[in-house]
């Protein structure tokens, strides 16, 4: 409420995260598996199919790469991460800030797995806020990390400012149409300036749609970067477009 985001050590211990990691990479083993043909997944993955209402085959392939999968493609993974985040206090914290038992979002519930060499001198950064492709929406990010992450491998970089309202996106140097130039970041960043933090797993950093944030990496990061990405919205204002999952 003050700044924007707020990072929260510790949330799940060690343990569990390197427990969670073993279990991305087989929900990842498993999708090659199906794609090759395989059947015996274990329930690790399984290609969510939604109501009629909605389709979601352009935006699965959209996402179907290396690093980025859907946390609703994988049930055993999902059972564990919503266990995970009822133990630890997660939905009861969600809950409190919407206003209402949150819903969660498949096209905004991900799996990641970032490996270094993703990342170049050229790379560009997107910076961006989700709020520039949401409509008008209550939402919560829950970013947990499963890995140390920010100065060995890619982390995220923001402005640690609250924001109320979408910087101005598609100007020289943005990407996208929807991100934001780096000159507009550190315009948005003012005195207090970029932040890049060091994530140790078990970490969640929790924000809105308006922060301003982009992927954090540096050529030379030895190491892959774990992490789940799960935004909770408040049901009487969730995303037309988006596929609402009850929790």
């Amino acid at each position: 409420l003050q700044d924007g985001c707020l990072l929260v050590r510790g949330v799940v211990d060690a343990d569990e995260a390197a427990y969670l990691v073993e279990e991305i990479d087989r929900a990842f083993e498993a999708r090659d598996a199906y794609r090759s043909g395989g059947s015996n997944r274990d329930g690790y993955y399984e290609d969510l199919v939604p109501d009629p209402r909605f389709d979601l085959g352009p935006e699965r392939m959209a996402i179907s790469d290396a690093s980025n999968l859907w946390g609703a493609d994988s049930p055993r993974v999902m059972a564990d991460l919503f266990d995970a985040f009822e133990r630890t206090g997660i939905r009861r914290l969600a809950t409190g800030y919407l206003g209402e038992r949150p819903a969660i979002s498949v096209n905004k519930c991900t799996l990641r797995r970032v490996f270094p060499d993703t990342f170049t001198e050229d790379t560009p950064s997107f910076w961006h806020q989700d709020g520039a492709f949401l409509s008008d929406v209550r939402a919560l990010n829950v970013w947990l990390s499963l890995s140390r992450c920010g100065d060995v491998a890619p982390g995220l970089d923001i402005v640690p400012r609250r924001l109320d309202h979408i910087v101005p996106t598609g100007t020289e140097g943005a990407v996208f149409d929807w991100s934001a130039s780096q000159e507009i970041a550190e315009e948005a960043a003012g005195n207090v300036g970029i932040r890049r933090p060091t994530f140790e797993p078990g970490d969640v950093l929790l924000f809105d749609e308006y922060l301003l944030h982009a992927t954090g990496a540096d050529p030379g990061m030895p190491n892959t970067r774990y992490a789940v990405e799960c935004w909770f919205f408040g049901p009487s204002a969730f995303p037309d477009n988006y596929v609402p999952l009850a929790f």
